[in-house]
């Protein structure tokens, strides 16, 4: 098991050692654009990562979106107030691109909650 200090190293060294994402086609990882990552062919627009995390959330995060639904079958609109709000208008469902923000959801509401793909949700 790792000390605290030990983690802190860690830490410290990720960001002493950034990296890049280069995709399939040889574009540098330029950031996000509409909540999407967005590849340029120029290389002066490349985003240095600093951890395994961010990497996963660049390589894996926005591929297959899906949409929470609760026990009423009201569709996930977003946040009020700091927690999560449900409406039964399936236009203004909300997509939600990881579990990381599934578990916040479903932390932040005291009904039963569930992940729904596309073709379901219609």
């Amino acid at each position: 098991m790792k000390d605290n200090n030990e983690i802190d190293l860690e830490i410290a060294n990720e960001r002493k050692n950034p990296f890049y994402v280069i995709d399939e086609f040889a574009r540098v990882f330029a950031g996000l654009r509409y909540g999407y990552p967005h590849f340029s062919d120029n290389i002066n627009e490349a985003k240095q990562i600093y951890n395994n995390a961010q990497f996963r959330n660049i390589k894996y995060g926005h591929k297959n979106p899906f949409y929470v639904m609760d026990e009423f079958a009201r569709v996930f609109v977003g946040l009020r107030h700091g927690y999560p709000h449900f409406s039964d208008n399936i236009n203004e469902a909300k997509q939600i691109y990881n579990n990381a923000q599934f578990r916040n959801i479903k932390y932040g509401h005291t009904y039963k909650i569930e992940r729904v793909e596309l073709q379901d949700l219609l």
